[in-house]
């Protein structure tokens, strides 16, 4: 038996040991959504996620110890990844540490996280700079930099030290 036409309440089909189709309840049972449980693909049987409708209102991806990990609100149009209730375009979990990895270093990532009262921008070595700027066309045009020795670098010069900055206004 490969297929199984089940179509009782919550359950509608199962394809033996790779996906389990569910159709939901009437009524509604919120722990029922309609979607579809994958299972792990060396046949010992293990489901692994869900992708389908955790409400009225979220749909999205369920498995692992963050439970609905990755959902979008598709009455809002938004997105939380570790939160159930996104308050903005993209939502994360109101937690401390690391929120976005942009590239994972050999010797550490480069990031943006927060701590308390803090926002961290983080290069993945100690000898990296982190610079603010713009881009053009591909090109990226540094107008303000923190170098690795914590000095401060506008338009590229550091300056002398004991040199202060000041500005010419606009």
């Amino acid at each position: 038996e490969r297929v199984r036409v089940i179509n009782s309440g919550a359950d509608a089909m199962l394809v033996n040991g790779r996906i389990y189709l569910r159709n939901g309840t009437f009524p509604n049972d919120p722990q029922q959504g309609p979607g579809i449980w994958f299972y792990k693909p060396d046949n010992l049987g293990q489901l692994l996620g869900f992708i389908g409708i955790q409400n009225n209102q979220n749909l999205g991806f369920f498995g692992g110890p963050a439970g609905w990990g990755l959902t979008y609100d598709a009455i809002n149009s938004r997105v939380g990844i570790g939160n159930q209730n996104p308050n903005a375009p993209l939502s994360f979990p109101p937690s401390l540490g690391k929120k976005i990895t942009l590239y994972p270093g050999a010797t550490g990532d480069v990031g943006i996280g927060v701590s308390g009262n803090r926002l961290y921008l983080y290069a993945d070595n100690p000898n990296a700079d982190v610079a603010f700027g713009w881009d053009a066309a591909g090109v990226f045009n540094e107008r303000f930099a923190v170098k690795p020795t914590g000095a401060l670098a506008v338009n590229g010069i550091m300056g002398q030290p004991g040199q202060f900055l000041s500005s010419n206004g606009s």
